[in-house]
């Protein structure tokens, strides 16, 4: 049960790391590095905010 709450805790850290990661690396590659890091940005308060913080 503790590793439950310990990993739904994280999910919204993990979900940005995700995010970021594919962010940098898919946007060096197209140039458009500035708005997939918003688009980062966003998804990551969308997931705050779906999770109730």
């Amino acid at each position: 049960m503790e590793n439950l709450a310990l990993t739904t805790l994280m999910l919204p850290f993990i979900g940005a790391l995700v995010v970021f990661v594919f962010a940098t690396t898919s946007g060096r590659r197209m140039g458009g590095f500035v708005r997939r890091a918003d688009h980062a940005v966003h998804v990551v308060a969308d997931l705050r905010v779906l999770s109730g913080r």
